[in-house]
């Protein structure tokens, strides 16, 4: 036996009779209320999550010193960069 609309709607109409008024303003500002605001803070969240993903991960780079030449190495997609130290402490990239 399939439960349809109005046989649900008629479960949600025999809960209801027996609770006083009371009782139904507070169903009704539960779900006027703290219904949407879940949804929203649940929303928020997806979002976060999605942009998180596209952050990149700090710890795959790293500056390494070999024979007087610095180098930045990414770990993770194993791109290498020299590095030209200046005298100047300034440093700018010279080959990718």
């Amino acid at each position: 036996m399939s439960i349809d609309e109005k046989s649900g709607s008629g479960i949600l109409s025999s809960l209801l009779k027996f609770a006083n008024k009371d009782t139904k303003e507070l169903i009704n500002v539960f779900l006027f209320m703290f219904i949407p605001m879940v949804f929203m803070l649940l929303l928020m969240g997806v979002f976060k999550m999605i942009n998180k993903i596209d952050e990149p991960n700090d710890a795959c780079w790293a500056i390494e010193k070999v024979d007087d030449q610095f180098f930045k190495i990414n770990k993770c997609s194993g791109e290498i960069e020299i590095l030209d130290v200046n005298k100047n402490d300034e440093k700018t990239k010279t080959r990718t």
